[in-house]
């Protein structure tokens, strides 16, 4: 189950660990005070905690409990280009390796680059060059520890999705054969994947270790009443066999999200599920029968199935 989660409240990045019987208003585990006058991009922190990291469109920095600032790194040679490209990082599960996702094409340093630093020091360790073209990207961690998975996000062009793992100083980097399809989520073990359509006229289920779709279900097969739906880049997996897809909609001039069950086992969609969310994406599932939203406020509050 993950151990973690994260959020940028207020100048700070507040971790909250995730307890197997603590459901309700989540209370912070550490908190780190962002001493930057330049916008967050994207945070991370390690499970300790020890460390936080955080980006901007310049540079990575990693912090200390207290907003120590313990090392910079910057992306070089600065960018003009104000919009566009946003630099991704995340922790190894063992809180020693950041790996980091520069967007250099859109912000014309050369290509897209994954990036590897060793945390105590902010040395990189390992670099490998994308032949992507991407604004974002989405780090997960595999349960294995090993492993990572990446979706890189590329606008209107699509997405890539890989699965990476560091060897000494080389990145082993297995890009999926897809170019249309985005990440979604990761099952506990490890073992299967969800992805959406870039077009969002379905949602699949991929085995991690090949890619093969174990399964595949049409927008159409969710509310089959209704034209002009689609499917959300957002749910996730409740459990092994259970997993929420968003259904996305328009009824007179107003825009609508639905979140629906599918039971994985038969491949059947289940019917409506309330997951209290306060918008489209504020929905995190943990595999384990529980999910995280936020409160008015921004703070995150756990529930449960039943």
């Amino acid at each position: 189950m993950k151990q973690i989660t994260t959020r940028y409240l207020d100048g700070e990045i507040r971790v909250y660990r995730i307890l197997r019987n603590v459901d309700g208003l989540l209370q912070p585990l550490a908190i780190y005070p962002v001493q930057s006058t330049n916008k967050i991009m994207n945070h991370t922190a390690t499970h300790g905690p020890s460390r936080a990291a955080y980006t901007t469109r310049h540079s990575v920095a990693c912090i200390g409990l207290g907003g120590t600032l313990l090392w910079t790194y910057n992306l070089e040679p600065r960018s003009t280009r104000r919009h566009g490209h946003i630099p991704s990082c995340m922790f190894s599960h063992d809180g020693d390796l950041l790996w980091i996702y520069r967007p250099d094409m859109m912000a014309d340093r050369g290509p897209d680059l994954l990036v590897v630093l060793r945390v105590d020091n902010g040395e990189v360790i390992a670099t490998a060059e994308l032949d992507t073209s991407g604004h974002s990207a989405q780090f997960m961690q595999h349960p294995d520890g090993q492993h990572i998975l990446f979706n890189v996000g590329e606008g209107q062009d699509g997405a890539r999705i890989f699965r990476v793992k560091l060897s000494g100083s080389t990145i082993n980097l297995h890009p999926y054969e897809w170019d249309d399809r985005c990440l979604i989520d990761l099952t506990l073990d490890g073992q299967l994947l969800m992805t959406v359509d870039h077009g969002q006229a379905d949602v699949s289920f991929h085995s991690v270790a090949s890619g093969e779709v174990m399964l595949s279900v049409p927008v159409t097969a969710f509310e089959p009443q209704s034209d002009g739906l689609s499917v959300d880049w957002s749910g996730g997996f409740l459990g092994s066999d259970l997993a929420i897809v968003t259904i996305m909609g328009e009824t007179d001039g107003q825009e609508w999200y639905h979140f629906h069950k599918v039971d994985l086992r038969t491949g059947t969609p289940m019917g409506r599920f309330e997951s209290h969310s306060r918008d489209v994406y504020d929905f995190e599932p943990l595999g384990d029968g529980t999910w995280i939203t936020s409160d008015s406020a921004g703070n995150p509050v756990r529930h449960r199935i039943g």
